[in-house]
């Protein structure tokens, strides 16, 4: 005969290692190149380490670049773009700059993840 105690304990354990299973296929993966935005369980990066941009010569006032980057998950920003340009030198200045600044990367379900981030790079006049 039959034992039906052990075929239901079987049929239990099998029940339970497929949802198991189907609990750990449906987690993303991180991705290269795939960015996450602060927010909805996303942090943003904390900035550790700052290098000065060099002020161009013949550059005159105090001048803002706008950047945007990508944090990555080793804490560097990488994807940079220049979104508010003020002068073609001070352009190629700030994400020189920038790509020597390391980060706390942002994390999302207490993982590393790439994080989208817009930095402002000041030049002041010396």
């Amino acid at each position: 005969m039959y034992n039906w105690a052990m075929i239901r304990q079987l049929l239990f354990s099998l029940l339970l290692f497929l949802f198991a299973l189907h609990l750990v296929a449906a987690q993303d993966p991180p991705q290269e190149g795939k960015s996450n935005r602060p927010g909805d369980g996303v942090t943003a990066p904390i900035l550790i380490r700052k290098t000065e941009p060099v002020y161009p010569e013949g550059g005159s006032g105090d001048r803002t670049v706008r950047l945007y980057a990508q944090i990555n998950p080793q804490g560097q920003p990488v994807n940079m773009k220049v979104l508010d340009s003020v002068g073609e030198a001070f352009d190629k200045n700030a994400p020189e700059a920038v790509a020597k600044w390391v980060f706390k990367p942002g994390t999302k379900d207490g993982r590393p993840v790439t994080v989208e981030s817009y930095i402002l790079v000041n030049f002041k006049k010396q």
